[in-house]
């Protein structure tokens, strides 16, 4: 619980105490007092108010949950996040991290409680089984974010994340395709399916993401100066998807009408 002390006059003190953080006017919350008498004086009355504080304030940060932690968080950090990036947070949250965390108290948190919850995902895991240590360490970014902001507020002095020791990922070596492979990959597609083969020479040439591709349109490109513009991205959260950027002219339509882009958009 953060305190201080500053002098205002000769003898005169001015005692401050941070009792939490008010999530619905977004503010810090203090109990205060005046006192007079020396330095020594004043510091014990220091060291009785933040008792006070923490008797008179069973809502205090101190207090507070993980889950609770978690949740504010989450909250304030959703207009800055994607919305893939939402949705798979709520569901590592509801089905990993608050039912085994939520309970505890975030300033009892401790390291060791995390390496125990890590290995315990390793081994038990969720409804599906034993979580791979690249969720693993997903799980602990969540985490890690959530107690940081927690130390922000106020809400506890130490983020124990930072002490703890997730699984590292296994290395895995990439094996790009060969430029042989494209090519004959490019020409069963061009019998089969022109749109579909235009499709992956963008993707082949261009090197952009898949959601990248599909919020391609015809105004995106430039025959006279041979540029494709990738400006957006279209990602599935669920059963609905979502963009960013602007939206198609009146009657236009996406660059393709392959199957694939149909199905995605």
């Amino acid at each position: 619980m953060g305190s201080s002390m500053r002098q205002r006059g000769k003898d005169s003190w001015n005692l401050r105490v941070f009792v939490g953080w008010d999530p619905v006017a977004r503010q810090r919350n203090y109990l205060e007092r005046t006192v007079r008498g020396t330095r020594r004086e004043a510091s014990t009355a220091l060291a009785a108010l933040v008792l006070e504080a923490e008797r008179l304030s069973p809502g205090a940060p101190r207090q507070s949950t993980v889950g609770a932690l978690c949740e504010e968080w989450l909250t304030h950090a959703t207009s800055s996040l994607s919305p893939r990036t939402v949705v798979s947070t709520r569901g590592y949250l509801d089905q990993a991290i608050l039912p085994a965390l939520g309970h505890v108290q975030a300033a009892r948190l401790t390291a060791a409680d995390l390496d125990r919850f890590y290995r315990r995902l390793l081994t038990v895991g969720g409804p599906k089984g034993p979580y791979a240590p690249a969720t693993v360490q997903r799980v602990h970014g969540i985490i890690r974010r959530a107690l940081g902001q927690g130390v922000r507020w106020g809400w506890i002095s130490h983020n124990p994340a930072i002490d703890a020791s997730p699984p590292r990922v296994p290395h895995r070596e990439l094996r790009p395709p060969t430029p042989e492979e494209v090519v004959s990959l490019y020409a069963m597609a061009q019998s089969r399916d022109p749109a579909l083969a235009a499709f992956l020479l963008l993707a082949a040439s261009t090197g952009a993401r898949r959601g990248e591709l599909i919020a391609l349109r015809r105004h995106d490109l430039d025959l006279s100066m041979g540029m494709l513009a990738i400006e957006r991205g279209i990602v599935r959260v669920g059963a609905q998807a979502l963009g960013a950027g602007h939206q198609d002219p009146p009657g236009e339509k996406g660059l393709t009408g392959c199957a694939y882009c149909r199905g995605s958009r």
